[in-house]
């Protein structure tokens, strides 16, 4: 049997989900996983689910890669999800071997902040990386277009998926409310509208107001503003968005839900509006998804034409369309995402992603 090892920096929303995942691969018999985290602040709620012999946590580089010098012979494969550890980067340019060992699990935003203006000895180690990495995994062809044509990548290119249990909004929701006053509009009766999944400017949070402001939109606005964001912009957002909407049904997070309790959140969302080019959100995509909820993207976006390759059905999050006849076709993503994204389609993924 196989041993993986699985690396996550700090995206704490993604981290339970994968784990839940291959705990369920597991089953099949044919690979078992341990798991590392990694968060310089210390934060680390997977402790909550994962205390036991399986898991390791540092905060420091000088602990963790001493660390994976020593043990990394002791598994087939390490998983890196995300290469937001800059750190890292400069690691596997100059350790081969364990590079050999190696899967980069491409989230998105690592490459476009990485290709943002980076200098000639930066792209030179991230190409470096990109060759010594024996596996590499894009959710999008956008992904992997960037990786070869920008980073010199030569191998093959992967693909993942990641799976989640997207529950209906529950009592929850109610006991969320009452505790925070933000959420109070939430108990109403009233469409929700979720704007973006954070604070950075590639959510197109003007564009996205003003379309939905020329449309009449009436329900609630949820703006996710958490990470990303500048507290300049955060002001810029909701002051625009209060100047377009009544201020009562503008609500924006400006700081951090528990993972559960922002998952209870999304099953409450009515409509999903995404604005962003590149890849983000998956999370807030497959929820909308796997619910038949109405979704509406970018139609230049990575996610907007990934899902729509796949038969899914979008809106224009710059001309939403909330006539009946176009709102009744959402429903059909749910059977879609029940056909594409199951535990035996995603496990087969995998295992062809990293030779298993």
């Amino acid at each position: 049997m196989k041993r993986l090892l699985h690396i996550f920096y700090h995206s704490h929303h993604h981290n339970r989900p994968v784990y839940d995942m291959f705990q369920k691969f597991s089953e099949y018999g044919e690979f078992t996983s341990d798991y590392v985290y990694f968060d310089r602040d210390g934060n680390f709620p997977e402790q909550v689910f994962l205390k036991n012999k399986k898991a390791r946590y540092f905060e420091t580089n000088g602990e963790m890669l001493p660390w994976l010098r020593k043990v990394y012979k002791n598994y087939e494969i390490l998983v890196f999800h995300g290469l937001f550890n800059v750190t890292l980067w400069d690691f596997f340019a100059t350790e081969p071997e364990i590079a050999g060992r190696s899967a980069w699990v491409v989230f998105g935003g690592e490459i476009y902040e990485g290709l943002a203006n980076p200098s000639v000895e930066r792209l030179r180690l991230m190409r470096k990386t990109t060759q010594n990495l024996k596996y590499i995994l894009t959710f999008t062809t956008q992904e992997e277009r960037i990786i070869k044509e920008q980073l010199n990548r030569k191998g093959k290119i992967g693909r993942y998926v990641y799976l989640q249990n997207w529950l209906k909004a529950s009592k929850k929701l109610d006991k969320m409310a009452e505790n925070d006053s933000r959420l109070s509009l939430l108990k109403s009766n009233e469409k929700i509208a979720l704007i973006g999944n954070s604070g950075t400017t590639s959510n197109e949070h003007h564009k996205i107001l003003s379309a939905l402001g020329q449309n009449k939109f009436e329900g609630v606005l949820l703006i996710p503003l958490v990470y990303g964001a500048t507290d300049a912009y955060r002001k810029e957002v909701i002051d625009y968005a209060k100047s377009i909407f009544p201020e009562k049904k503008v609500i924006a997070l400006c700081s951090a839900l528990l993972n559960d309790e922002y998952l209870t959140l999304l099953a409450s969302i009515d409509y999903y509006f995404f604005g962003h080019l590149r890849q983000q959100a998956g999370q807030h995509w497959f929820a909308a998804l796997a619910s038949g909820t109405p979704i509406y993207g970018n139609p230049e976006g990575a996610s907007f034409k990934h899902f729509s390759s796949l038969g899914f059905h979008i809106g224009n999050v710059f001309k939403p369309d909330f006539s009946e006849t176009f709102l009744a076709l959402f429903k059909r993503n749910e059977i879609t995402y029940r056909k594409q994204f199951n535990t035996q389609s995603s496990y087969t993924l995998w295992k062809q992603a990293l030779s298993l």
